[in-house]
Order: structure tokens, then sequence, then C-alpha cells
């Protein structure tokens, strides 16, 4: 069991119904060399083998009453992977525009809290004989180094596939109860004060260094203050120009005026 981390806690946290949290990927599949065809079952029972290599794939949230702290991945006691894997078909032959048009409404949908975050989809009719599969996956499961070993779990380079031992029976750990995830965050939030001085401590200065950089924000988003003249002592309305004061007024029409000389300039050369 594996608490989440506050970045990826985030992603939970930013989802919103106009807003999706997870993350996809489309592969396209030529299954002409293969020697059966690639169907729902064949598709399901390739992930069935390959879970025990992804345990991620059959775990679930556990939140924290009240939010107190993260949620936890815990097995998932009533998994199964035949919600998961899902097959759609496209009117033959698809094009890529309504491959794209169909994964997009797919994408749009979000993921069910309840079960382990991510679906599978196999896309048949496309043209030439093509198929597609379409995976989405919650943020907050993976991150972009462990999304591409995840593909490279569950794909092969070749049609022969690889040699793997037939899995286990899935046997869940039971799942912690309430007031036991309520005493890990009581632990946590006693320790967090602890942490935060340890690592002041051992990185003081990054610590000042972030300090500064955070003075440096600030002072920059501050609005400027206003010039005064120093012989009144009012607020000037007037516009700096390397110490000079000129009112706005006077300065629009010198610029008017000089650009009309350079003008008369010009035609007087051309005259010539």
């Amino acid at each position: 069991m594996k608490q989440l981390r506050g970045v990826d806690a985030s992603f939970l946290l930013l989802e919103r119904p106009n807003s999706a949290g997870h993350v996809g990927a489309i592969c396209m599949l030529d299954p002409s060399e293969l020697s059966a065809p690639l169907d729902l079952g064949a598709l399901t029972e390739l992930v069935n083998e390959r879970a025990p290599l992804i345990p991620l794939l059959r775990q679930k949230l556990r939140t924290v009453p009240l939010g107190l702290d993260q949620p936890h991945w815990v097995d998932d006691d009533s998994f199964d992977v035949e919600y998961h894997v899902r097959e759609i078909s496209l009117p033959t032959p698809g094009s890529d525009a309504q491959l794209a048009e169909q994964i997009s409404r797919i994408h749009a949908r979000p993921l069910d809290r309840s079960k382990p975050l991510w679906e599978i989809y196999l896309v048949s009719g496309l043209s030439d004989g093509r198929q597609a599969m379409y995976m989405k996956i919650h943020h907050a499961a993976i991150d972009g180094v462990s999304g591409t070993e995840l593909m490279g779990l569950l794909l092969d380079l070749s049609p022969e596939g690889r040699d793997l031992v037939p899995p286990e029976p899935f046997r869940p750990e039971p799942a912690p109860g309430t007031a036991t995830v309520l005493g890990w965050a009581a632990r946590s939030l006693a320790m967090r004060p602890q942490r935060c001085a340890h690592r002041c401590r051992s990185r003081p200065h990054r610590t000042s260094s972030r300090r500064c950089r955070l003075a440096t924000a600030q002072s920059r988003t501050r609005s400027p203050r206003r010039r005064r003249h120093r012989d009144s002592g009012r607020a000037s309305t007037t516009n700096t120009v390397q110490s000079a004061h000129y009112p706005a007024p006077s300065l629009r029409v010198s610029q008017r005026q000089s650009r009309r000389s350079q003008t008369g300039q010009k035609r007087a050369r051309r005259l010539g």
C-alpha cells in the first residue's frame, strides 16, 4: 500500500467537470502478421496476464475522511478486468478523422474513482485492416516516465510476444479501516513541523534562496511608486524621461514637430 504524494494528489483536486485529470495514449496496430485475430477476448487475456507486472492496474484510491491526509493506493477486492478493457468499432472503412472524433468523446468522460483509474479500448474497423488501442489512466497514478514503462510492459515489439509466467490468482490485501487511516493521518500531521524543520536545517541555502526569490517576485508585483516634486512634495503628473520632466501634451507636440521636420528634410533632398 502506497500513499500519494502531494503533487500526485493535486491532479485529483484540480479535476473538474470541464477539466479532466487523466492522460491518454493511442497506438496504431497492424494485425496482418498475427496468427490469431486480435479481438476483445485476446486483449483482455493479455492485460490479465500482465497485470501482476503492474500492480497499479488492480489498485484503487482509499481517501482519508475530512481530507486530513493524502489518499492511499489499496488493492481492489472486486477487481474485474472486463470492466476496464472494452471494444468499439468504427463504420468500415473508418478514417483517421473518425478515429480522432471517437477517441475525443471517450477521453472527455471522467474515470470512476471507486475503481482502478484506467481504461483500455480496442478500436476496430479502420481502413487497410488496421486497429487501434487507446488507453487512458489518471495522472495521479503515472507520470511521463512511468507511462512509457507501462506501455512497454503491455505491448511487445514483435508478433511472437514474450514468455510470461502464468499469473497466480489475485488475492487482494485487506483495505485499512477508517480508524487506521485516521491514525495514520494524525501521525502525519504531528510529524509535519518536525519534517519542515529538518528540511530547513539540512538545506539552509535552498530555503534562503527561495525566500529571496519570493521577496523579489513580491517586490516586482507591487505597483510602482509615483514620483514627487522636490519643491512642492505633491504627486507628479508628468512623464519622466531620463530624469527630466515633460508634460504629456507638450511631449506629444514635440514628437509631431520632429516628425514633420524630418519629413520636410526628406522632401527637400528629393527635390534638390
